[in-house]
């Protein structure tokens, strides 16, 4: 018998939001990986130098604040100091190998 092409799991991939949104987080993170190395880096909303992670993972801030926890180790916080923007700022790592030399430990 072949295999169904639409079932639960395709189903939850299309419109469940905890499937769909860390689906899109994964994809962008390994096509960084694949196009710029192990160790790329992209900012959260803005980079001035390339493409925002939001933007390479087709989400919303919002949404990527949600789930951001789940990749904690692909993450790294660090301080914004240029004009109004005082809070922190997220840089996202292709590897987590990458995030964890970036943080220092």
């Amino acid at each position: 018998m072949p295999k169904a092409r639409r079932n639960l799991a395709t189903f939850a991939a299309s419109h469940n939001d905890d499937v769909k949104i860390p689906n899109k987080i994964r994809a962008a993170l390994e096509q960084m990986r694949k196009e710029d190395g192990e160790e790329a880096y992209a900012y959260e909303a803005t980079d001035p130098e390339g493409t925002p992670f939001i933007k390479r993972a087709g989400i919303s801030g919002v949404q990527l604040s949600q789930y951001r926890d789940q990749f904690a180790e692909h993450v790294v916080q660090v301080k914004q100091d240029t004009g109004s923007r005082r809070g922190p700022r997220w840089v996202w790592f292709a590897t987590a190998k990458a995030a964890k030399k970036a943080r220092g430990e």
